[in-house]
């Protein structure tokens, strides 16, 4: 899988869900908190140029390297947007897979980032996600020491309780019913 060198050395992903993605030509992803556009390069040599790659990141110096690196000599097109990942500008049902790589537990609304995240899939569609992921409410002494480098948007939100299995509905409630996304994780190292 090939991503572009220059967006590598920004990277500041988790994991790898490339596997869980599965993604394949002609299909449209969305890449939650892009950055430098790292793992949305890879989702576009996936996709092929049949396929859609859009990255959404509120971050505007990320945003102006990943588009200068796309306008710089990658074969496929893809788009990034400037939009926080709580409130998506996208249309229901406009994309075959949602991505994310160490994003969403900086989110301290995560309940509307999955929310956002199952109205623009379209049915059947996937959530591919490589996050820090915690069955504990983290401590008071974490979330200050988090917060004092800048991690956290408020308290006790980086890496916060995540449900394996997460209810989530359309905003606004009048879109069709809730849908259930489930969440499966990978154990990692114990320390």
């Amino acid at each position: 899988m090939r991503s572009h060198p220059s967006a590598v050395e920004s990277f500041a992903g988790v994991g790898y869900f490339f596997d869980l993605a599965a993604l394949h030509p002609g299909e449209r992803v969305l890449d939650l908190g892009s950055g430098s556009g790292t793992d949305a390069f890879a989702a576009a040599h996936l996709v092929g140029h049949s396929g859609r790659v859009v990255g959404v990141d509120f971050t505007r110096e990320q945003l102006e390297k990943a588009r200068r690196l796309a306008a710089a000599g990658l074969d496929q097109v893809v788009e990034f947007w400037e939009r926080r990942i709580e409130v998506l500008p996208m249309a229901d049902a406009a994309f075959d897979c949602v991505i994310s790589n160490g994003v969403i537990n900086l989110s301290a609304d995560k309940e509307n980032v999955f929310a956002e995240a199952a109205r623009v899939l379209r049915p059947g569609g996937r959530l591919a996600i490589a996050d820090i992921v915690t069955e504990q409410q983290l401590t008071d002494a974490i979330s200050r020491q988090r917060r004092s480098v800048g991690l956290l948007h408020r308290r006790r939100s980086a890496a916060g309780h995540l449900p394996r299995t997460h209810r989530v509905g359309r905003p606004g409630g009048t879109r069709g019913a809730a849908q259930r996304l489930h969440v499966y994780l990978r154990p990692g190292p114990r320390r």
